[in-house]
């Protein structure tokens, strides 16, 4: 095994991308939040309305796991008294004290607090694809968990240069 000793081949490693494949797709039911650590950082990953979106586990209220939260459907008010529910736009719930993200770009629901949840990006894409993405581009290619003999199919990946700081 080769030691990284120079420090602008270490920076190098740090810059190019990684690609995680964290499973096939048919491992992640439609509307249900599975958490993974990349990096040593907890991520969920949610499949839902046909798209596949990441976060960083961690509400940027009290720091709690909002990924292990509720995903359900939206309320919205334009008014007092006037109360409209999207089932189809998604939000996630922090378990903690309830505030709620929206699936589609992490902003919280609560219009006085301009937070968000970062965003991991990540895609569905067929493994041999991505292998050759790999290949071609110098990424490094790697597997977050023991998956076995994977089947050449579908595959949820979490595409990085590196992970926000949980700072």
């Amino acid at each position: 095994m080769k030691s990284i000793s120079d420090t602008s081949e270490r920076a190098e490693m740090i810059r190019r991308p990684v690609f995680t494949v964290l499973g096939p797709l048919s491992q992640f039911p439609e509307r249900t939040v599975r958490t993974f650590t990349l990096d040593e950082m907890s991520v969920g990953i949610v499949c839902a309305n046909g798209e596949v979106f990441g976060f960083i586990n961690r509400c940027p209220h009290q720091g709690g796991p909002v990924c292990e939260g509720e995903l359900s459907g939206s309320i919205e008010s334009r008014r007092a008294g006037e109360y409209n529910y999207d089932p189809q736009a998604l939000v996630l719930r922090c378990p903690w004290h309830g505030w709620e993200f929206r699936l589609t770009d992490g902003t919280c629901t609560i219009p006085r607090h301009n937070v968000k949840i970062p965003r991991l990006k990540v895609q569905a894409t067929r493994l041999d694809v991505l292998r050759r993405e790999a290949e071609s581009s110098g990424a490094t290619l790697a597997f977050a968990h023991d998956c076995g003999n994977l089947p050449e199919g579908i595959m949820v990946v979490a595409l990085r240069q590196h992970l926000p700081s949980h700072a």
